[in-house]
């Protein structure tokens, strides 16, 4: 449990120089990668799970950097994937997927309520 702790201190170190993190979940069977530290700022959180894993810290900060920077409705812009936003729908996303989010908004309360939009492959 410490070192769970001590990471959500340099999560929050790392939120309060760039404005948020991305996590990289390195389960074989779904791979998940997720911001945290967008809810401060009234935006949700966004996972990300439809690109390939060795992508997806990189694409994920991307638009987690386009929309701190530009808002919502540009989060997407220059990203070369057919990727669109919506309210989590994949089942197998749940808190055990996410535990650093839960984690650091428990640690660290924000006046907005953390909420998560899916990134998925347009078909």
């Amino acid at each position: 449990m410490l070192w769970g702790m001590r990471c959500v201190d340099l999560i929050k170190l790392h939120i309060d120089r760039f404005g948020f993190f991305v996590i990289h979940t390195d389960d074989p069977r779904n791979p998940v990668c997720y911001t945290i530290g967008l809810t401060n700022q009234g935006l949700p959180e966004m996972v990300l799970s439809c690109a390939p894993a060795d992508q997806q810290v990189d694409i994920l900060s991307r638009i987690a950097r386009n929309t701190l920077d530009q808002g919502l409705s540009h989060s997407l812009a220059g990203i070369d994937l057919p990727l669109h936003l919506h309210p989590l729908q994949d089942p197998e996303i749940d808190d055990t997927q996410v535990p650093f989010l839960t984690a650091y908004y428990q640690r660290n309360p924000t006046q907005h309520t953390p909420s998560l939009l899916e990134l998925v492959m347009t078909h």
